[in-house]
Formats: C-alpha cells, sequence, structure tokens
C-alpha cells in the first residue's frame, strides 16, 4: 500500500489516485480489473497557484480558482513547494514497482516557481523508467523538460476550457491561447503532447465557441488525434446557468422536440433525452450524450469520463495517448458505467446515512425514556 500524505507534509511522495475506483468488471470470474493509469500520483505543493492573484497577493481559491476544478475542496492552501527527498520517492518505487506516474493530481505543478522539482522529479523518472503523465495550464516552453519529456516517453496535456472561468490562471499569463501555444512548440520538439479539451458536449463547437469555450480554436489548430475530451461536470445551480444558459431543473428535462431533431444521427439514443442527468448519489450533472460534432471522438475514445447514467451510461478512457515499448499507442477502451465498482465516496456516505440514521434512533428512543420517566414521576406525585 501507498502511504497517502497529508497536505501539510513538506516532502513529496506518491499517492493514489483514480485508478482506485474507474476498473472495469471482468466478465469471466467477476473481479475487477485495471483500466485507469493514472494509479501513482504526485503534488509538487500544498496549494495551486491559481488561488492567488500574482499582482496583489490575494488568495481567494473562491474568487480565483477555475470553476470546474474537481479539487477545490483540497487545492487552496497556499502554493508553498514540498520538497523532494529521493530517498523517499526512490522507496515507493521500489515497493510499487511504480512504471507510470501523474505529475499534478490536485495542483498545477507547471508552475515556473516549481520548475526546479519537475526537472528533478523527470531526471528521477528517466532513471527508473517511468512514464509521466502531466496535465498543465501554466508550463512554458522549457528545452530542458522537453528534452526529459521525450527521453521518459511521457505525455503532456494542455488543459483546453474558457478563459472566464479560469480566472486565477489568466491572472498568472497562462490563458487558452498561451496554452494552446505552448502545445504546439512541445509537439514540435517532438515532445507526446495533447490536449484535455474541457466543454459543454451537448452543443456544438460553434455554440460553444460564442459561449467562451476554446474547443472551436483547439479544434481548428491541434491535430485532432491528440485532442482528448473531458465531459463537463457541474456541481452548482449559477454555474449551470452561465455555462449552458439553462437552469439547473430545466437541463434535467427531455430536449424539445425542434433540439431533439438536431441530434437524430446518435446512434441508439432513446427518444428525447434529458440534456444532463444527475450523477447518483453525488449533486453534480453530468452530459447524457454528445453532440454529433464530436462523433470523431466515440469513435476513437478520446474521452476521458463517463456520459450518461449509471444504468445506461459509458465509460472511456484512452490512456492518455501513452505509447507502449514498440511506440504504438496504447489501446484505448470503453466499457458500461454499470461495471464500476462503487465509488469510495458513495460507500462513505452510505456509511454516513447509516450512522446518522442509528444516531436518530437512539436520539428518539433517549426523548422516549425520558418522557416515560416524566410520566412515572408526575404518577408518583400524584399518588
Amino acid at each position: 500500500m501507498i502511504n497517502i500524505k497529508k497536505l501539510n507534509k513538506p516532502v513529496v511522495s506518491f499517492t493514489s489516485g483514480k485508478a482506485d475506483y474507474i476498473k472495469k468488471k471482468s466478465k469471466l470470474n467477476g473481479n475487477y480489473e485495471d483500466v485507469c493509469l493514472c494509479k501513482y500520483n504526485i503534488d509538487l505543493s500544498t496549494g495551486c497557484p491559481s488561488n492567488t492573484n500574482p499582482k496583489t497577493r490575494e488568495r481567494n481559491a473562491t474568487k480565483y480558482n477555475c470553476s470546474y476544478c474537481y479539487a477545490r475542496r483540497t487545492n487552496y492552501h497556499e502554493p508553498i513547494p514540498w520538497k523532494i527527498k529521493e530517498s523517499v520517492l526512490e522507496k515507493q518505487i521500489e515497493e510499487n514497482d511504480i512504471k507510470i506516474a501523474r505529475i499534478g493530481k490536485t495542483v498545477e505543478c507547471g508552475y515556473k516557481r516549481f520548475r526546479g522539482r519537475l526537472i528533478k522529479f523527470l531526471l528521477l523518472c528517466n532513471k527508473h523508467n517511468i512514464q509521466a503523465i502531466m496535465p498543465t495550464k501554466y508550463l512554458e516552453y522549457d528545452k530542458q523538460v522537453a528534452r526529459l519529456l521525450r527521453e521518459t516517453n511521457s505525455a503532456l496535456f494542455y488543459s483546453i476550457g474558457a478563459d472566464k472561468y479560469e480566472i486565477g490562471a489568466c491572472l498568472h499569463g497562462c490563458n487558452n491561447d498561451f496554452r494552446l501555444e505552448q502545445a504546439r512548440k512541445y509537439l514540435s520538439a517532438g515532445v507526446n503532447v495533447g490536449l484535455k479539451l474541457i466543454v459543454d458536449l451537448t452543443v456544438s463547437p460553434e455554440e460553444a465557441d460564442e459561449r467562451g469555450w476554446h474547443a472551436l480554436k483547439a479544434l481548428n489548430s491541434f491535430p485532432k488525434e491528440r485532442i482528448e475530451l473531458l465531459p463537463l461536470r457541474i456541481k452548482a445551480k449559477k454555474f449551470a446557468r452561465e455555462v449552458t444558459g439553462e437552469s439547473w431543473d430545466m437541463l434535467q428535462k427531455p430536449l424539445k422536440k425542434e433540439e431533439h431533431l438536431k441530434l437524430k444521427e446518435f446512434e441508439n439514443m432513446k427518444n428525447r433525452p434529458e440534456r444532463y442527468v444527475m450523477e447518483q448519489d453525488v449533486t453534480m450533472l453530468v452530459p447524457n450524450y454528445i453532440h454529433p460534432d464530436y462523433f470523431y471522438f466515440i469513435e476513437k475514445k478520446q474521452i476521458c469520463g463517463h456520459i450518461g447514467t449509471k444504468e445506461n451510461g459509458v465509460v472511456y478512457c484512452d490512456k492518455c495517448l501513452l505509447t507502449g515499448k514498440d511506440g504504438k499507442r496504447l489501446e484505448a477502451v470503453s466499457f458500461q458505467q454499470s461495471e464500476l465498482p462503487e465509488h469510495p465516496g458513495t460507500v462513505r456516505k452510505k456509511e454516513w446515512l447509516i450512522d446518522k440514521r442509528e444516531r436518530q434512533r437512539m436520539e428518539k428512543k433517549q426523548i422516549e425514556l425520558k418522557l416515560e420517566h416524566k410520566a412515572y414521576q408526575q404518577k408518583l406525585n400524584l399518588g
């Protein structure tokens, strides 16, 4: 087992990740098989630089952090860099036989202030033949980083979304145009680089472009085979209105007839589906279908995440564009969402609900006993 370090620890170490619950149930023996490659992860700081205004030094996660960040509850701390102790990391590498590692689980690791630590970790990857998967918004072109990414056969991803929902990153000069430019530079340098495209997948790229998303620009200026779709997950009612133009409740209602006709090309689509559906046991909306303009990515399985409900949804994993020893890209997979194991968060929620019901039962019992005792005392006093 990996020793998961708490956020306030000053030393970089490997932690577990989403690979723990992105698994596929085997039809042969019923056991769960690994799918996601992000089993071992590192962060280089206590908090994300996007929480801070670089000019005023004000730190405010609510104000500056990316609106769709999944780690907002944990990366709001000041971005203080951690130390890298090779002995600590090498021990974990040896114990767990680590071959693939993600750089940046909950914070931005491409920040210039962390460059020395990033290079030190990539050198360690080179030494132990570890492939890295690095998502980023901040990493500018660096010759040494490019060389190490090539030598380790790693994958670099630039997250492409919408500037108005990524205020902190833009204040640091790392808007979506900057990221596209850096991605092209790394690609020209021979690095295995791709784009993670965050967008409302239920509408066309043109409509998304009108709402401020950079999807259309990315699709028109970068090789399609190097783009991965990230289905947008909506966690707040205000954000739902801003992103889609529809209210939280309207997104979960069946499409109007004229809207559904635009999507008639979608295979196996039920009549007049909901645009978004509620994630099971989580207050979060996920897309229920993909607009036909994105069918290429379904065919090639260049999607990271799931579409639809647990009953009829599909999970996609494109293996982060990594290649094997033969130089060929690892085979992408897709499977029914019902084949996923139960999410640990769902298990904890169920346990909490059981505990809550038990507490409520005990409290009710105590109240009944007090009332019985009070009635008995009154009866004695009257006697």
